[in-house]
């Protein structure tokens, strides 16, 4: 008895395949417009793009503190480090416990992105994790006290 579930190896055996179905005016439009994009690729010189899925995941976010230049430069150009901020300097000199109030000081008075930069230059991935959950901690607090949040 033969299995329905195998496909069968002999090629004689095989059903003749139906003619495709005729296109809708939507799909022609597609195919004309596909072999213009193709044409006009093949004028320029341009690969065929990646897929999308492959192009999305590649990219990168670019750094909040680089602004991308709209027009296009004949060389790259590499991004200039941020400047250490002076604060920096004197927190490296103190204890963990010390350098993570000064950071939740810094936050409140020149602001949290400041103080993340700050903590960003100290280099210290356990500091910046204590810092960020303080800030949590004690942000939540400070702004529910001042009425800009509501008690959860």
């Amino acid at each position: 008895m033969p299995d329905l579930y195998r496909e069968s190896t002999d090629s004689a055996a095989e059903a003749p395949s139906a003619p495709p179905a005729p296109l809708s005016s939507a799909e022609t439009e597609i195919l004309e417009l596909e072999k213009q994009l193709a044409q006009k690729r093949a004028l320029l010189g341009v690969e065929k793009q990646k897929p999308l899925e492959r192009v999305v995941g590649a990219e990168k976010p670019a750094p909040s503190s680089v602004q991308p230049s709209l027009a296009p430069s004949s060389a790259p150009v590499a991004a200039a480090p941020a400047p250490i901020k002076p604060e920096t300097q004197s927190l490296k000199g103190l204890e963990k416990n010390e350098q993570l109030k000064n950071l939740v000081d810094l936050a409140f008075q020149k602001g949290i992105s400041y103080a993340t930069d700050v903590a960003r230059d100290l280099d210290n991935p356990y500091l910046m994790d204590a810092f960020h959950d303080t800030l949590v901690d004690k942000l939540h607090k400070e702004l529910v006290e001042r009425g800009k949040l509501e008690e959860i």
